[in-house]
């Protein structure tokens, strides 16, 4: 099995991020990556290689440059694990085309059949703006390294926006839009080189006309 940029040395985490950052910003659909989600990588990296070279003589790096840089650190490796499982769900992409991004390749397909589709889910508001997300997902037995994508849709446009990935049954939403009636969420699970079936999930604030207090909650969850 090959080895992924984002488990070396910070060295090799400086180099492969950059290249695979360059490749998915000029090839995001190719890959199957949201464009949200290869801009907001783009960015992270950036970050990281700064903070990077910022810290790379040892004799006059501060404390405070050197915790810049491990955060970032952690923050790209994170990141690009997320997008590679991603990737890795997307069948349209080879192998090659993985090595060639610079992640591992099993040598040997994975028996396990798609992840589960998640199901029950619960949602709280946290205050305006923010709410947290929650469902079950049942993965097949032995199924690890399981990732969420989740979008929203509603409130003041209909188009589907990218929010994040996450490898946990949760997912706290940061950016609700005040004063919407309704909102709805788009969730699927994806392992490896499987993806499992979006599930659509509606929550209605019942937003007082005029008011920008989300009062309550209630939810739905529909199908895909």
């Amino acid at each position: 099995m090959s080895k992924s940029f984002f488990t070396g040395t910070e060295a090799e985490l400086a180099i492969g991020s950059r290249a695979f950052a360059e490749k998915i910003s000029a090839s995001w659909a190719e890959y199957g990556l949201p464009e949200a989600a290869a801009a907001a990588y783009v960015a992270a990296d950036a970050e990281w290689q700064a903070a990077y070279q910022a810290t790379s003589n040892r004799n006059n790096r501060t404390v405070a440059e050197v915790t810049t840089k491990n955060s970032a650190e952690k923050f790209v490796r994170q990141m690009a694990s997320a997008l590679a499982k991603v990737i890795a769900g997307n069948a349209a992409v080879s192998d090659s085309t993985r090595i060639k991004l610079g992640l591992s390749v099993r040598d040997a397909a994975s028996p396990l059949p798609p992840p589960g589709i998640p199901v029950r889910f619960t949602f709280v508001l946290n205050g305006i703006g923010t709410g947290l997300l929650k469902w079950a997902c049942d993965n097949p037995r032995g199924a690890r390294g399981t990732m969420y994508e989740v979008w929203r849709s509603g409130g003041f446009g209909t188009e589907r926006v990218f929010l994040g990935v996450v490898g946990t049954k949760r997912f706290h939403d940061t950016t609700l839009p005040a004063g919407v009636a309704s909102v709805t969420y788009h969730v699927r699970a994806v392992r490896s080189r499987k993806a499992g079936d979006w599930v659509q999930h509606n929550v209605s604030f019942g937003v007082t006309p005029g008011m920008a207090k989300l009062i309550a909650a209630q939810t739905r969850t529909i199908a895909a």
